[in-house]
């Protein structure tokens, strides 16, 4: 693919960071101190850079790749960078930095070499050289798959296929076949900076400068992820489709694997059914709780994050003031991290606030038992519930008999007692079971029965 790009330090920026929604990081220099100084949305850069360019004349820099949200309490169009590997979201470029003095060379020199490779097809043509002051930076632009005017999307630090991991192989494999000429070994990493266009570098008192057309190419050259991993003989991840893909049948506990399959279409049901009741709204107070548990629910049923992207936005649009795309983001990266537990039906009832009809509607839909928020009663036995089964009769029954022992003494007894009086009608169970049962009647021992704890919602 073929690009044109205007020749300001602002566009300059804005053709490195081809997306609207992602952050742009700017960090600053001073007196051997780096520290990240203010962070922006590439729509709102070229409106705020006469704001900060006091702050990025000199040795200031600017990062390669984008995340998806600025640090946690930022305010307004600019706030404090967030940007780190695990908070990406663009893919903007591979790179390689240079350092040419350490081996004696000349940037001409490493330019004929680097030439070399690229008529040789040993290295893909690169898209901008960057005179950083002392060595040199080589760009290797990347667009998306689906929209070639797009940075690549997706850059998810524990998804193989999302494609940090691949990143960092082709900046690996670029550096070792330049290491002749200094490239930097350990710039590698998609969370690096680089000094910003038309900055004055102090140290050795020289201009940057970006050159996006070489002299051998009339337009600067953009790739996918894959093509620049193709062209440099390095296999991508085997990458998953957006739908959940039938899984192997065989192993040790293929039952036990249906039916964690089971579950997991059961929860992002049962949330497509809340959003449903509820009119496909979800007010202000859940709103957060909700987009992450729907992200979750998406990952369990094999959706990839591109796609949880999609769905979780659309869903936030519905919500009841719309959730802010940054938080339906937010949701979708905390949600694919690796160690996210799954979640319980009551957990989800308890985020979600369901109500004891909604949860009665819920169960009656999955034919399986789904709880009310813990406020309602939470896992109490709905009425209208069709329970059946052999120990739900036992437990209703056993339940039923501890109501009447209760009644009958004024006062909830004590687990021992409670199970002494039990055995002697025919109920043999142990005493943690009992403690389960006076949970759910909300009974505790040693205080008097309540006409509203041993209703029939009760049992």
């Amino acid at each position: 693919m073929a690009l044109t790009v205007a020749g300001t330090e602002v566009a300059s920026m804005l053709f490195l960071h081809r997306h609207s929604d992602g952050v742009i990081s700017f960090a600053l220099e001073s007196d051997d101190l780096w520290l990240p100084a203010f962070a922006v949305r590439a729509r709102d850069l070229e409106s705020v850079f006469p704001e900060v360019l006091g702050q990025l004349i000199r040795d200031s820099f600017i990062s390669i790749n984008a995340a998806h949200r600025m640090a946690r309490g930022s305010k307004g169009r600019r706030g404090l960078p967030a940007h780190k590997q695990e908070t990406l979201r663009y893919l903007c470029a591979c790179y390689c930095d240079i350092d040419f003095y350490r081996k004696g060379l000349t940037r001409e020199e490493v330019l004929v070499f680097v030439r070399g490779l690229v008529k040789t097809g040993e290295l893909p043509a690169f898209s901008a050289v960057v005179e950083s002051g002392r060595g040199l930076w080589l760009l290797w632009l990347l667009h998306d798959e689906r929209d070639s005017s797009q940075a690549h999307l997706g850059a998810y630090d524990d998804n193989r296929t999302n494609h940090l991991q691949l990143h960092r192989k082709i900046n690996q494999k670029i550096g070792q076949l330049l290491s002749e000429v200094g490239a930097d070994p350990a710039a590698i990493d998609a969370a690096r900076y680089i000094r910003v266009p038309g900055s004055f570098r102090s140290d050795v008192e020289e201009v940057v400068l970006w050159e996006w057309q070489d002299k051998f190419s009339q337009k600067v050259v953009s790739y996918t992820l894959g093509q620049l991993a193709d062209e440099l003989g390095i296999s991508a991840p085997v990458s998953t489709t957006s739908e959940k893909q039938p899984r192997d049948s065989g192993g040790k506990c293929p039952a036990r694997r249906a039916g964690f399959d089971a579950a997991n279409k059961n929860k992002l049901e049962a949330f497509q059914l809340i959003r449903m009741l509820r009119n496909g709204g979800i007010s202000e107070g859940v709103r957060n709780n909700a987009a992450f548990i729907l992200a979750a629910c998406l990952k369990w049923n094999g959706r990839s994050p591109n796609g949880a992207v999609t769905e979780v936005s659309d869903f936030g649009r519905t919500c009841s003031p719309p959730l802010p795309n940054r938080e339906c983001l937010s949701a979708v990266k905390s949600a694919y991290r690796v160690c996210v537990r799954k979640m319980s039906y009551q957990w989800m009832a308890n985020e979600l606030d369901v109500t004891p009809d909604e949860a009665l509607r819920i169960s009656d839909a999955l034919r399986k038992k789904f709880p009310a928020a813990a406020r309602f009663g939470g896992g109490l036995a709905l009425p209208g519930w069709r329970e059946s089964g052999k120990r739900a009769t036992q437990r209703l029954l056993r339940r039923l008999e501890i109501r009447k022992v209760i009644q009958e003494l004024g006062v909830v007894p004590s687990l021992r007692m409670l199970q002494k009086m039990l055995r002697k009608v025919g109920i043999v169970v142990g005493h943690v079971t009992i403690m389960t049962d006076l949970k759910a009647l909300e009974a505790n021992e040693g205080t008097p029965p309540l006409d509203t704890l041993f209703s029939a919602s009760s049992l």
